[in-house]
């Protein structure tokens, strides 16, 4: 998918733009969501009302 991101970046206007984009997708993937899994337990150890959420309600 990233190969594909940088080909079509490659014919925009917009490509400093677009290369941050990618570059933050970067950091997201390297140090957020190797957390993620962790940071959910907690308040759903602690309180389930996060959890209770439901999609329609936002």
């Amino acid at each position: 998918m990233f190969a594909l991101a940088e080909e079509r970046l490659a014919r925009l206007d917009n490509a400093a733009f677009l290369d941050g984009k990618l570059q933050s997708c970067s950091y997201f993937h390297a140090h957020e969501l190797p957390h993620a899994e962790a940071r959910r337990a907690i308040p759903e150890r602690v309180d389930d009302t996060a959890m209770n959420m439901q999609a329609n309600w936002f």
